[in-house]
């Protein structure tokens, strides 16, 4: 009795759930934690502990770790935006430009309103010198009334600006 006990104050291995569970059979269902919280919890602790990892390699200069712990968030947990954009961010800071412009553009498929993955994209665009697609990532940007991505698209794309104040320069 007093191992289940203290098996259902929390003193379990959590790496074996199993076994937790096997030994919490005689206390009342009432009294024993439900086996999707505990497994929910574990999952969100587990994140939260990588998160912190890869804020923590970026902020020692480890981009590269940075980044692969990052691109591990999002396939052990699903991507969002925002991780991708911060996965991109390392991989930029890690010099690693192809690499961060496929993941600005993987958050932009999950959500194409994000405006750090659209501006981000664009610069990184620039930095490749490919400039085929810049335009329209920094036109989207710039109708989100994005001060950096007004500045960037004046000097990369200046037929766009001109169209936009109504200037012709067709025949």
């Amino acid at each position: 009795m007093l191992t289940t006990l203290a098996a259902t104050a929390g003193f379990s291995q959590p790496e074996a759930p199993d076994d937790f569970y096997l030994c919490t059979a005689d206390v009342p269902a009432t009294m024993q934690p439900e086996k999707d919280n505990f497994e929910a919890n574990r999952r969100a602790l587990r994140r939260t502990l990588l998160r912190e990892e890869a804020l923590r390699a970026s902020e020692r200069g480890e981009y590269d770790l940075a980044a692969s712990l990052t691109d591990r968030l999002a396939e052990d947990f699903g991507g969002s935006a925002d991780l991708f954009a911060d996965a991109a961010s390392a991989y930029i800071l890690a010099g690693k430009q192809p690499e961060a412009r496929l993941r600005f553009i993987s958050g932009l498929k999950l959500d194409p309103d994000h405006l750090d993955c659209r501006l981000g994209l664009a610069k990184t665009l620039i930095a490749l010198g490919d400039l085929e697609d810049v335009c329209h990532h920094l036109q989207q940007a710039v109708a989100a009334g994005h001060s950096e991505a007004t500045e960037l698209s004046d000097r990369y794309c200046p037929e766009t600006e001109a169209e936009a104040r109504g200037v012709y320069h067709g025949f």
